[in-house]
């Protein structure tokens, strides 16, 4: 059959029984083919289309036509069919980035207080649900009760790299200890949003640094020129090693690392008020406070300005204090009680 004619039938032979039409596009007969001889279909010719490659030089570009898409080959266009560029990244972008370098992991208050204030949350999160899509942040959230955390994305250690930034680690996952974390980086937000901020040390970065000391504060900063510890205290620790040791520690003084102040968070006003008593700190060095005033108010009046601590009396009532900077001067008798209780 030559090529271009119609559709036409011819015979085969069948060994077994009578002659069978058969159609170039199929076999029309009860037997399945396998059953058909081979030597029937044989030497007919076969059609096949075979992609031919011309070596020539490519094409030159259409002027005004983008080919860098930024998510594949294929530009993704909007609704007025307009090619998407690539996400461009703000100033405030690169400074979120920097920041989670340091502080491995955020939650979405602590974005907003940090970059969004006064603007309300759903701006946070729409920024953040876009870097995240994007590929520079990661997202973490356990359940839908529970705050979301973000960390850096491998689009965001490409940029801060590109930025001269070296070393930069990606997270897995939260640590076990994560509420502990949360506390230590809303000091670091409250001190960040301070005038005279020259540095502030999370304890996971003090070794980095070269810290050789037998004791590790959660944190170190340095507003003006006065350096303070910070100690985040969630009740997990018992009063006699709290005291005895650390506090302890601080009042001995660290060979070559003077500190002004030792600034105490407690996680809940009457932690706090406890922890206050126990100290009994004469000479105002030792300041307490709340996670929560820490987050409403920032650090302390007396961190902020360039002055030697202001002490103020603990009182056990009070309910106007609540939440409020407490930096005690005074014993009382039930001091004793509290060094031998536990948190």
């Amino acid at each position: 059959m030559a090529p271009g004619d119609p559709d036409q039938g011819f015979t085969l032979d069948h060994t077994d029984g009578p002659e069978l039409e058969v159609l170039e596009d199929g076999i029309r007969a009860r037997d399945p083919l396998r059953q058909l001889r081979r030597g029937y279909l044989a030497r007919r010719d076969l059609e096949m289309r075979l992609p031919v490659h011309l070596p020539r030089p490519p094409a030159a570009r259409m002027p005004n036509l983008r080919f860098d898409a930024a998510d594949g080959a294929v530009l993704h266009l909007r609704r007025n069919g307009a090619p998407a560029r690539t996400m461009r990244l703000t100033n405030r972008c690169i400074e979120l980035l920097k920041l989670l370098r340091s502080a491995r992991w955020l939650t979405t208050g602590q974005v907003c207080r940090r970059f969004f204030a006064p603007a309300s949350v759903s701006a946070a999160r729409r920024r953040l649900r876009a870097l995240t899509c994007a590929g520079y942040l990661r997202k973490h959230q356990e359940n839908r009760m529970r705050e979301a955390v973000f960390a850096l994305g491998r689009k965001g250690k490409i940029a801060l790299e590109r930025d001269g930034f070296d070393g930069v680690a990606l997270e897995r996952k939260p640590p076990k200890q994560r509420e502990h974390m949360e506390g230590v980086n809303d000091i670091r937000i409250a001190a960040e949003m301070t005038d005279g901020l020259a540095f502030f040390f999370a304890a996971w970065e003090l070794p980095g640094i070269g810290w050789k000391f037998p004791m590790v504060p959660d944190a170190v900063f340095r507003v003006g020129d006065r350096t303070f510890a910070a100690e985040y205290d969630r009740g997990r620790e018992g009063l006699r090693y709290f005291v005895g040791s650390k506090v302890a520690w601080y009042r001995r003084g660290i060979s070559g690392f003077p500190l002004s102040g030792v600034l105490v968070v407690a996680d809940r006003d009457a932690r706090m008020r406890t922890l206050a008593r126990a100290i009994d700190d004469r000479d105002g060095r030792v300041l307490c406070t709340t996670i929560n005033a820490i987050r409403r108010e920032g650090l302390p009046e007396s961190l902020r300005r360039n002055a030697a601590p202001a002490a103020t009396a603990c009182s056990p009532e009070g309910s106007r204090r609540e939440n409020t900077f407490v930096a005690t001067t005074v014993v009382e008798s039930t001091a004793c009680e509290n060094l031998g209780t536990g948190s």
